[in-house]
This record gives C-alpha cells, sequence and structure tokens, in this order.
C-alpha cells in the first residue's frame, strides 16, 4: 500500500482524532477518549510537534497517527527527561498493512535525530521488542502503576543513555487520569458489573483526586506503596 509520513500539522488536528477515536473505537480496554488524550498532550508542555507524526494517502488523507511526549524518570533525587510513545492510531480498513509499523520506525528515528535519549511504553510484550524496546526493568525504571513487568518497556536512543538511569516514571496528571479509568473498566469488567465492583470503581476515583490534589495537577507518580500508606490503604 502507498503513503508517506510526516508531521502533523494543526490543520490535521480534528482529522486525527477523528481517525484516534475511530481506531479505538471497537477496543475492548478503550473508554472512547484516547482522541482526548491526544488533545490534552498537544495542550501541555509535554508535546513535541516534531513526534506528532501523521501516514496519510495520494490525497494527503490522514490513516494513521503516533505521538511522543516527554516523561521524567524520577529516582527521588534527580529527574532525567524521557519520551512516552502513546498512542499510536490507524484506520481499521488500513490495519496490518504496515502504516503502525512504519510510523512507530520513523518517530523512533526522528527522536534519535532530534537528540532524545530514551522511550518507554506500555504495550505488547510480542510487539514491541522488534523495535528494539526491552523490559524496563532492565534498568530498574517503572510505571507508576501495577502492570505485569513485560508490558512495560524502553528503548536507549543513544547509545548507553539509560546506564546509570532509574526510578519511575512521572507522567503528566491526565495520563494518568487515563490509566485510572481504564483499571477501573477492568475490575468491573472482572467482577461483572456488580455493586460491589462499582463501589470499588468509586473509592478508587477519590484515592486518585486525593492523589492530584496531594501531588498537584502536573505530577505524574510516586510509589505505590507511599501513596497507599499516606491514604492508609494498605
Amino acid at each position: 500500500m502507498n503513503f508517506i509520513i510526516r508531521q502533523e500539522r494543526k490543520s490535521d488536528y480534528k482529522l486525527t482524532e477523528k481517525v484516534v477515536e475511530t481506531a479505538f473505537a471497537s477496543a475492548d480496554q478503550s473508554d472512547g477518549n484516547e482522541h482526548r488524550l491526544v488533545s490534552g498532550i498537544r495542550q501541555s508542555k509535554a508535546f513535541i510537534p516534531q513526534l506528532s507524526l501523521v501516514a496519510v494517502n495520494k490525497d494527503d488523507e490522514v490513516l494513521g497517527h503516533i505521538l511522543l511526549s516527554k516523561v521524567l524518570i524520577n529516582d527521588g533525587n534527580h529527574k532525567i527527561e524521557s519520551l512516552a510513545l502513546a498512542p499510536v492510531s490507524v484506520l481499521p480498513d488500513y490495519q496490518s498493512k504496515g502504516i503502525g509499523k512504519n510510523l512507530i520506525q520513523k518517530v523512533l528515528e526522528k527522536a534519535k535525530k532530534l537528540g532524545f535519549q530514551s522511550v518507554v511504553v506500555l504495550g505488547h510484550p510480542d510487539y514491541y521488542p522488534g523495535f528494539g524496546f526491552k523490559k524496563s526493568s532492565e534498568w530498574k525504571i517503572k510505571a507508576p502503576f501495577d502492570v505485569p513487568e513485560e508490558a512495560f518497556m524502553a528503548i536507549e536512543l543513544q547509545e548507553g543513555s539509560l546506564n546509570n538511569v532509574s526510578g519511575v516514571i512521572e507522567y503528566p496528571s491526565f495520563f494518568l487520569n487515563k490509566v485510572f479509568q481504564y483499571r477501573v473498566r477492568l475490575y468491573r469488567k472482572e467482577n461483572n458489573q456488580g455493586e460491589k465492583a462499582f463501589q470499588t470503581a468509586q473509592t478508587i476515583k477519590n484515592m486518585f483526586k486525593k492523589f492530584l490534589q496531594y501531588w498537584g495537577t502536573n505530577t505524574g507518580s510516586i510509589e505505590r506503596s507511599e501513596w497507599l500508606t499516606r491514604q492508609n490503604c494498605r
């Protein structure tokens, strides 16, 4: 299939968000708000216009999109800048045609040329290693939420750039809100949408609000054990 990959333009924004929304519409773990996540990133200091790419056909119609945005690796004493890969989207009719793969390859190449050091991703452990990603635990880099170890990965864009780097990823608050929504949906699904699950979801929601109030709207992470201790929830 013929397509080209270029930097997203402001005139693409509405079309891109529609592509993202459509791409995730049938996903089991989607809440239908991935396009709002993209919009939120664009309006934040984490946004890097050169690392927001689209795949377009010969008529310049947007078929897919990928975004890398700034995050921090916090070891408690120092913060090191990194990038997060999320989301990557391709219209359903154009999936499995190499668009997603090319978007990932191109955005990683561009980030490397721009001098960025590393990228983290929460994704399928059988897919992303094909691009050079490894378990982030190899560098003692952790997600700020509970995820399977093999699903949270990182890649060095410059040789040795993660040597002596460790810590917890700090995401902007809108990223964590997305994670919260996903975990509540998953919990309720596993518990058959019962009343107990609903009440638990509300409890988690209230904890999340307290989390943001305590740490501020731009804070992305703390150690889970520390947070639970502060809320007497261990």
